[in-house]
């Protein structure tokens, strides 16, 4: 048994040596422990969907808009109750040619 948590312990230095501390937030994220793993991440986008599944939504959308992920930040405008903000979010989205904005657009509307 101490083999697998010494095993464990040097595989997670190893990640967070090589690649940062993004993997482990990976890692969290999958055990479902997004609250946890958001402020792991750099990158906005990451940050953004692990704060999504945290349910705050409010720093999501701040994430979601430094990312210029218009959709993601649509649906953390729905989940907020902002439908109008929401709506010009999948707008935008749909403007660059994502077409589950448009579909998002077309739902909320």
């Amino acid at each position: 048994m101490r083999w697998i948590a010494l095993s464990a312990a040097l595989c997670l230095a190893l990640s967070a040596l090589l690649g940062g501390a993004a993997p482990l937030g990976r890692v969290l994220m999958t055990l479902g422990l997004p609250g946890l793993a958001a402020p792991l991440f750099s990158d906005p986008g990451w940050r953004g969907a692990a704060l999504y599944r945290a349910q705050e939504f409010p720093a999501a959308e701040a994430a979601f808009r430094e990312a210029r992920m218009m959709l993601n930040l649509g649906n953390a405008r729905v989940r907020s109750g902002q439908y109008a903000a929401a709506l010009e979010a999948f707008d935008a989205g749909r403007m660059t040619g994502d077409s589950a904005a448009g579909a998002n657009f077309d739902l909320v509307a």
